[in-house]
């Protein structure tokens, strides 16, 4: 429901059947809500805080270290490194998704991997769209070529290493092998962002979310700005945006032990860019 009146509008209409099943319960499941979409369920489901029972559980994804890349300025040869590990290892550069605001950003950005790569971008020596490494996806696309750039996409032989898309890539599509996604500049909300960042690591092994800041106005400002400045634990920040009962456990990070941390693997350094960057553990001095 957060994404407006026209977001699954079948959703308003289950008030409709409470009031014909009036003597039935009513159970409400979510993945991911913040206090917002919480009070908009209740008052379009007519429902009371002091008649409902709330369960909620931190809706953490331990698997995905955050990362936030923060700069001045922000120019795409900061997605260099995509550019440089796409040409050095092609088909083995790790699946990524790459979400954009708009689908200029999008064409923008792709056009400027097609460019760096230039014949690196194809995984043969025929220049053929079929072939290509890079692809993109948005709402203005036809329908079939959207169908058909998925089911690829969700190949796991699929040559397509990054997808550079909008939200048009969104809920429901399941690729389980995605093991990065990247934020190029604003997110629509914490919501927004935690449910595209899950589009990556499905398959339980670890993976990575880069977000790329480039402006955090709009909604859930505050907690979007506590991320970007690096006041604290991003996962910290960003699970405390989702809790909406006082009950709700959210387990803290343990301190880093300097014997426990192999290859990056302690509990900071796998958690996010800052724990990383504050971990005494000396990984990143190695």
């Amino acid at each position: 429901m957060f994404r407006g009146a026209d977001f699954r509008p079948e959703y308003p209409a289950a008030a409709s059947l409470r009031s014909v099943f009036s003597s039935a319960s009513c159970a409400c499941l979510s993945a991911t809500v913040t206090s917002a979409v919480l009070n908009d369920v209740l008052k379009i489901l007519q429902l009371c805080h002091k008649d409902v029972h709330i369960s909620a559980l931190p809706p953490d994804r331990p698997n995905i270290y955050l990362e936030i890349r923060r700069a001045d300025t922000y120019s795409l040869q900061q997605l260099g490194w995509l550019a440089d590990e796409l040409e050095t290892k092609q088909l083995g550069c790790p699946k990524t998704v790459v979400f954009a605001t708009s689908i200029n950003t999008v064409s923008e950005i792709y056009s400027w991997l097609m460019y760096q790569l230039k014949e690196k971008a194809y995984v043969s020596n025929t220049i053929h769209p079929k072939d290509s490494i890079v692809s993109m996806f948005h709402g203005h696309i036809s329908p079939a070529l959207q169908q058909h750039i998925l089911e690829q996409f969700r190949n796991s032989t699929s040559t397509i290493r990054p997808l550079v898309c909008t939200i048009a890539f969104g809920m429901g599509i399941e690729v389980k092998d995605i093991k990065r996604v990247v934020h190029w500049g604003k997110v629509q909300s914490i919501l927004a962002y935690w449910q595209e960042v899950g589009r990556c690591g499905r398959d339980g092994l670890p993976a990575q979310a880069i977000w790329y800041p480039t402006s955090v106005a709009g909604q859930d400002h505050e907690v979007l700005k506590k991320m970007r400045d690096n006041q604290q634990c991003i996962r910290k920040t960003m699970l405390q945006a989702f809790k909406i009962t006082d009950s709700e456990e959210q387990e803290e990070l343990s301190n880093c032990q300097m014997d426990s941390c192999v290859q990056r693997s302690c509990h900071l350094c796998s958690c996010c860019s800052h724990c990383r960057e504050t971990c005494q553990c000396g990984v990143l001095e190695e």
